[in-house]
C-alpha cells in the first residue's frame, strides 16, 4: 500500500469515525465501494475528505437521505457554499426562538405584543424544574409553562417570558394543528 491508501481501521482512526459507520456510509451510498487488494479493502485520501464532508453535513442536522442527494447532485463548491451559509445562519440565530421562527418562515423574531391565545392548546400547571447545581454557582429557579400540542409533543416556555411570545406560540400552535389534523385524516 502507498502512503495515500488506508485499511478500514486506519481510515476510521484518521477520520475519527467507527469502522461500523464507514460500512454504514457505504451501504447508504454516501461513500463509493472501496477497491480491493486480495482479502483487504483499500481506501484513499478521497474517502477521508468525503467523510469529513459527511460529518459537516450531519452537524448541519441533514438527514442521511438529503446528504446522499447533495453528494450525488451538487459539486463540492456548492456543498461548501451551503455549509458556509448554514454556519452564518446558525451563528445568527442559535436559540430555540430562532429555530421556531425558521420553522415558521419568519427569520429573526421580534417579541410580539402580549395577547391571549384564541384557541389555546392544553396548558398544564406551572412546574418549577430542579435547577442543575454547580459547586461554584447555583442557577436561579424559574417557573415554566408547559403547552401540550399533541400526545408526546410539548412546548415549554419560561412563565416570565410567556406573554411576550403569545402571538408566536399561537401561530406555531395553529400551524401544528393544521398539519396534525391534515395528517390524521
Amino acid at each position: 500500500m502507498t502512503a495515500e491508501e488506508f485499511l478500514i481501521g486506519e481510515l476510521a482512526q484518521k477520520t475519527n469515525v467507527s469502522v461500523r459507520t464507514i460500512r454504514y456510509y457505504i451501504s447508504q451510498g454516501l461513500l463509493p465501494a472501496p477497491d480491493t487488494r486480495g482479502r483487504y479493502t483499500v481506501y484513499d485520501s478521497e474517502y477521508v475528505e468525503r467523510i469529513k464532508l459527511i460529518k459537516r453535513l450531519k452537524d448541519a442536522f441533514l438527514p442521511i437521505k438529503e446528504i446522499r442527494t447533495m453528494l450525488e447532485t451538487q459539486t463540492r463548491a456548492e456543498i461548501e457554499e451551503f455549509l458556509r451559509l448554514y454556519e452564518t445562519q446558525r451563528n445568527q440565530s442559535n436559540d430555540a426562538l430562532g429555530y421556531i421562527n425558521d420553522l415558521l418562515g419568519h427569520g429573526v423574531a421580534e417579541p410580539s405584543k402580549p395577547d391571549r391565545f384564541r384557541n389555546p392548546p392544553m396548558i398544564l400547571e406551572s412546574e418549577a424544574p430542579t435547577p442543575l447545581r454547580n459547586k461554584s454557582a447555583a442557577l436561579p429557579e424559574s417557573s415554566w409553562k408547559r403547552i401540550v400540542l399533541a400526545p408526546g409533543i410539548e412546548v415549554h416556555i419560561e412563565e416570565s417570558k410567556s406573554a411576550r411570545y403569545d402571538d408566536l406560540l399561537q401561530e406555531l400552535f395553529d400551524k401544528f394543528q393544521a398539519r396534525f389534523t391534515h395528517r390524521a385524516k
